[in-house]
């Protein structure tokens, strides 16, 4: 993380009077689809796919919003599959689709309801432009249901909420190659509240309560999907008043705080640049870039990308960036490793299908790319790249390196007003950094138009008085009662409530339909070993994209009910999940295999191991417990309780010391 990023890494960001944050969540609901009423439910089987081509189109008032017509600028080609059960024609876009789901909208009106928000008389569904392949239409459906309210905080103030809104998600992108991207229709359709919040947060740490706050109470209406992937957060962050910048699909909160932090630095980074552009005169209105075909400088070229290009047809352009010299590579960053224009200009080319560029601060050329001392002065000469400027070149198709390179010189020109309103992607895998790529422009009110095939919903007022009704309780009182009812401590309930699996602990750990607890305090730790699971064995197995819940919550009633038997010990059942979830082994082997010493032959076992460490004994007496306890879990553990063997260990201490005279 760069000094000027905010708070160290992985710790909490400071208050920035500068920063600007709001927040877009997009939550799926356990409902049927949204517009047909095919299960929202994701299918590995496929039943049929076809093609198609998306392209831009004028909005009703004759404007062609300008993400759209990037995304269409690619040509990419569209692969959809469908499946058999979760994907319609409505899907397709080849039948009209169905009103919009009641059930649905009642999950929306009740997390309006529970967030105070204003709702409206009458919901109309909207078309919102989308042509990057993930909707068959080349729109997404949406409809606003409520506006207004505010976010409490710890500190007193409050966040302002600026919308509510139902709308269909988008299909499942499973590859993208050579052009063509392949999608499935599963997840197209399925139910989504979109909240938004006003860009009122000022740190990446206050981003992260606004959106656990917000998870919360989507929670709380108990008619929404778990799991990852079903709730994502996109990011708006601008900096000292500058460009709002939109970050798409942030699923873990706890690399919200790096992911502002970082995208406020490089906003930073780019606005120092406009500066020292600015200071040498450039002007977005009269700056001039010009690509130019420089294939003849490398035709005996020795470096293997340019010749690779060259030998399948492809050619070599480049530019002259007057005036950014010191701006593209690392001076101006302050991090090593770090570029500030560099990047900017290259992820625009890679969006548009180039597979990179190359410029002039980015040290040894002839070491990163062949480049021989004679190729480089030979593009200074043609170019006319002076001691105030740089030059940037890419190899490619001409057709690929055209739209590349309008893409390029478009970002170019704006650079000296800072950064630039797009909408980026974090670079989920950057860890260290959690950096961004870009993706599009910023779409403009060109891509919202009214949906004629479905009518608008007038919210009586009987309906809302029965959603008001049937409001569930907030989300502190959900805990408080589930910590009461299952005796588990404050803070086991905290880190519960703090993931997706509070609700999933009370199916489990209240249910009472089978299986018993001898007594309150066997049942506290009956609760507190679920609550364990799921916090550790569970969230780490639903990282497998074959991970289902039916199954992993039929396990693990199983194991609480060996536990409330005394069939199974507390240390048993994380072994025993991972064989039986993760490893596939047979639910009741597994458990007969941890069954397989009684307590009996547990008992003798200790007797044995404190009779072999006799001298221990008489030498430390008492004391001896606990190195003799660490010899017991070694043998026993996941076996029999280990508040068991501790007890055993100490009666059995005592009987050889009164045998044998003390130590």
């Amino acid at each position: 993380m760069s000094a000027e990023g905010g708070g160290p890494a992985g710790g909490p960001s400071a208050p920035d009077t500068g920063l600007k944050v709001g927040l877009e969540i997009h939550q799926q609901l356990s409902t049927a689809k949204l517009f047909c009423r095919c299960p929202s439910e994701l299918e590995e089987e496929v039943a049929g796919t076809f093609v198609r081509r998306l392209r831009a189109t004028k909005s009703e008032m004759g404007e062609v919003d300008q993400a759209a017509l990037a995304e269409s600028q690619k040509r990419q080609l569209f692969e959809y599959q469908m499946t058999p059960s979760a994907s319609c024609l409505v899907d397709a876009d080849e039948e009209p689709p169905s009103p919009l789901n009641d059930e649905a909208l009642d999950v929306a009106l009740a997390m309006a309801a529970l967030s105070s928000m204003d709702i409206v008389d009458e919901v109309h569904v909207m078309r919102k432009i989308v042509v990057d392949g993930s909707n068959t239409t080349g729109f997404q459906r949406t409809a606003l249901v409520a506006g207004g309210g505010a976010l409490p905080m710890k500190d007193g103030s409050g966040v302002r909420l600026q919308s509510l809104c139902v709308e269909e998600d988008s299909a499942r992108e499973m590859a993208e190659k050579g052009g063509r991207v392949l999608y499935r229709l599963d997840r197209l359709g399925i139910p989504l509240i979109e909240i938004a919040t006003a860009p009122d947060i000022r740190s990446g740490e206050e981003a992260r309560e606004v959106a656990a706050r917000i998870g919360a109470l989507l929670r709380a209406t108990r008619r929404v999907k778990r799991g990852i992937g079903t709730i994502r957060q996109d990011i708006n962050v601008s900096v000292d008043g500058g460009n709002r910048v939109e970050l798409k699909g942030v699923q873990d909160l706890r690399s919200m705080p790096q992911v502002v932090d970082e995208e406020a630095a490089r906003q930073r980074r780019l606005n120092r640049a406009a500066e020292v552009l600015r200071g040498r005169g450039l002007d977005p209105k009269t700056l001039h870039i010009e690509p130019h075909n420089v294939a003849f400088i490398f035709e005996k070229t020795d470096s293997k990308l340019v010749r690779k290009a060259l030998d399948t047809g492809g050619s070599v352009w480049g530019i002259r960036l007057p005036g950014f010299a010191g701006t593209l590579g690392e001076s101006l960053s302050g991090t090593p490793g770090v570029r500030v224009l560099g990047p900017e200009l290259s992820q625009r080319a890679r969006v548009m299908g180039l597979g990179g560029t190359i410029h002039s601060e980015e040290g040894d050329l002839g070491a990163k790319y062949g480049f021989s001392e004679g190729e480089v002065a030979a593009l200074k000469d043609k170019l006319k790249v002076g001691s105030e400027d740089c030059f940037l070149v890419a190899a490619g198709s001409p057709d690929v390196l055209a739209r590349a390179f309008k893409s390029i010189i478009d970002r170019a020109r704006i650079a000296p007003l800072g950064a630039s309103s797009e909408v980026r992607a974090v670079n989920l895998e950057d860890t260290e950094r959690f950096s961004t790529r870009f993706l599009r422009p910023m779409p403009g009110a060109a891509r919202m138009y009214p949906e004629t095939d479905i009518p608008p919903i007038r919210l009586a007022g009987e309906r809302l008085e029965r959603v008001r009704a049937k409001l569930p309780p907030m989300p502190e009182d959900q805990l408080a009662e589930i910590v009461r009812r299952s005796g588990v401590s404050p803070a086991l309930g905290e880190q519960l409530a703090q993931t997706d699996n509070l609700d999933r602990f009370e199916e489990v750990a209240l249910d009472e339909t089978s299986g018993s607890a001898p007594d309150a305090g066997q049942m506290v730790q009956v609760n507190s070993a679920v609550a364990r699971l799921l916090l550790t064995e569970l969230s780490d197995a639903e990282g497998d994209s074959k991970f289902d819940w039916k199954r992993a919550r039929e396990v693990i009633e199983a194991l609480r009910d060996g536990m409330r038997r005394g069939e199974i010990a507390k240390e048993a059942i994380g072994p025993l999940f991972v064989a039986v979830v993760r490893r596939g082994e047979p639910l009741q082997r597994a458990i007969a295999g941890a069954q397989g010493l009684s307590l009996e032959d547990a008992r003798r076992a200790v007797r044995t191991l404190v009779e072999g460490k006799e001298a221990l004994v008489r030498e430390k007496g008492e004391a001896a417990h606990g190195p003799l306890m660490g010899l017991a879990m070694k043998e026993l553990r996941g076996k029999v309780d280990g508040k068991l063997i501790a007890e055993w260990l100490e009666l059995e201490i005592a009987a050889l010391l009164q045998r044998r005279g003390g130590p």
